[in-house]
């Protein structure tokens, strides 16, 4: 597996919740574009969300464990939780968790 791969539907997942974001209040007042353009973001976004998480989780992270010390293993764990904070100047995490429940309310209309 080629950890480009990896950074890459990072990357597309990215411009995904960019794109769903910027629908949001548009859609709220029923505009029609950014109806198209939220649905049009959203099926692919959880498409690749699916394959993404398989992959980190049954080849990636398995392939990294045998591989990172104690020691590694933390320095990686800190860097990224400092790395997520700045993506997003908060807690990138629950940002997007919270998106995701936004749009799941959507999808239930």
């Amino acid at each position: 597996m080629e950890i480009g791969m990896l950074r890459y539907e990072h990357d597309r997942c990215r411009n995904y919740i960019a794109e769903m974001e910027n629908s949001l209040d548009g859609y709220g007042d029923n505009d029609e574009i950014a109806t198209v353009t939220l649905l049009e973001n959203l099926s692919p976004y959880i498409s690749l969300l699916k394959r993404h998480i398989h992959k980190e989780n049954t080849i990636f992270f398995r392939m990294v464990n045998g591989e990172l010390s104690e020691e590694e293993d933390q320095r990686l764990v800190e860097r990224f939780n400092d790395e997520g904070g700045k993506m997003q100047g908060t807690d990138f995490m629950e940002q997007n968790v919270e998106l995701v429940r936004e749009m799941a309310e959507i999808v239930k209309k």
